[in-house]
């Protein structure tokens, strides 16, 4: 027999496909009951509400974030070591959770409306801060350039990463590849330098 933590946990990953499948607009409770194999009246036993579950989905989710780039900052001994650290991460969560990531880009809008990104307002500020002091000490430092905002930069790269996971050749590069050529572009530039041979 399932315990019931395990019960919860698989309506938990059922949800999450279905939302990133279906939106969470187009998935009812019956939808995931369903497909946890459980009857309505035995899911409410583990969540009030759909929402209920979409904001476990997502308090989790940005907890996990906050605390992996909390931990790469932790051990980076240096700021490129950092930037580095804070895109392979990233990466790497995007990889680990895409349900969760999808539901989450995609239903922005669902979620806003629904007031379930407020619960998540304070880790979220507190992302967004570790990768602002992170693109900030690289421009005191000079890893970074300083004649492009801070915050342009970081929503250069922020969005770069997050939209990823929709891209049609991600399965071609594995989390490290695709880590070090974001980062290439990323800090370096996609212009050919002066006197750089052409390949062709």
């Amino acid at each position: 027999m399932t315990e019931p933590s395990g019960r919860r946990e698989e309506v938990l990953r059922q949800a999450g496909e279905l939302f990133a499948a279906k939106s969470i607009a187009g998935t009812t409770v019956r939808d995931i009951g369903d497909a946890a194999a459980m009857l309505p009246g035995s899911l409410y036993h583990h969540f009030r509400s759909k929402d209920a579950i979409v904001r476990e989905l997502l308090e989790r989710y940005m907890v996990a974030i906050r605390e992996d780039l909390e931990g790469v900052l932790s051990s980076a001994p240096d700021t490129l070591s950092a930037i580095r650290g804070l895109v392979r991460q990233t990466l790497t969560l995007i990889a680990e959770h895409p349900h969760v990531t999808s539901m989450y880009r995609s239903d922005h809008q669902y979620l806003r409306e629904h007031d379930l990104l407020q619960p998540v307002e304070e880790t979220t500020s507190k992302v967004r801060s570790l990768w602002m002091e992170t693109i900030e000490a690289g421009v005191a430092d000079g890893t970074l350039r300083d004649d492009v905002p801070t915050d342009v930069i970081y929503q250069t790269m922020r969005d770069t990463l997050w939209a990823t996971h929709r891209w049609p050749t991600r399965e071609n590069y594995s989390t490290d590849e695709l880590a070090d050529l974001l980062v290439r572009i990323l800090l370096d530039g996609s212009a050919r330098r002066a006197g750089t041979p052409s390949d062709a």
